[in-house]
């Protein structure tokens, strides 16, 4: 085993070459497991970003996401406008229904306008148009 000479702290120092080789190799272990260790960490970190991302988008755009929740409001916001107007709708025929049964005047009148009938003594006007020019179309 050769000596080598190195200048230490507090004068000339020697070494043996094996243990400067051992201290070699334990730095580069050392570093190794530092690189190891950082290269972890960023792999870590890239995969928690990933995982976040996924969950934010799954948020946003899922079964049960922002976007699915405002497009379900708008479709109750028009179903419960379309119940009050099938409501209002049923009120009014229940006032026809109503008007059939206890006003007679109001039978009269559906059979005057949809039958054509008319009270013993009336008189019919039947109003026909002038014939239009000719060369124009009505």
């Amino acid at each position: 085993m050769s000596k080598a000479s190195t200048l230490g702290l507090f004068g000339p120092a020697t070494v043996d070459e094996p243990e400067r080789a051992a201290g070699a190799t334990a730095l580069q272990t050392a570093e190794t497991r530092v690189a190891r260790r950082l290269a972890r960490q960023r792999r870590v970190r890239w995969g928690l970003a990933v995982v976040a991302s996924l969950l934010i988008a799954n948020a946003l755009a899922g079964e049960r996401g922002v976007v699915a929740r405002l497009t379900a409001g708008r479709t109750h916001a028009d179903l419960v406008a379309g119940i009050e107007e099938v409501r209002r709708e049923n009120a009014a025929l229940r006032e026809r229904i109503r008007r059939l049964r206890e006003d007679p005047g109001e039978i009269e009148a559906i059979a005057r306008r949809e039958l054509g009938l008319m009270r013993p003594g009336e008189r019919v006007f039947v109003v026909k148009r002038p014939p239009a020019p000719s060369g124009v179309r009505p």
